[in-house]
């Protein structure tokens, strides 16, 4: 969570994927739509203002002793 904002809480999700592909597979599945977006006849109210998906490439060598 970002502190000291004084109009909203800001918080940051990381998750790491083995490829760019199960990510797709998995924001594209049935089970991640209902997750994240509630019926239309639903009278919740969502706390959200936004969000953006930012997408980060992690690149390591493994180094042998």
């Amino acid at each position: 969570m970002t502190k000291n904002l004084t109009d909203y809480d800001e918080m940051n999700v990381n998750m790491y994927w083995e490829s760019i592909e199960d990510f797709t597979r998995w924001r594209s599945s049935d089970l991640f739509k209902e997750a994240h977006n509630p019926p239309e006849n639903s009278k919740e109210h969502s706390p959200i203002f936004g969000s953006e998906i930012i997408i980060s490439e992690i690149a390591s060598i493994l180094e042998r002793a």
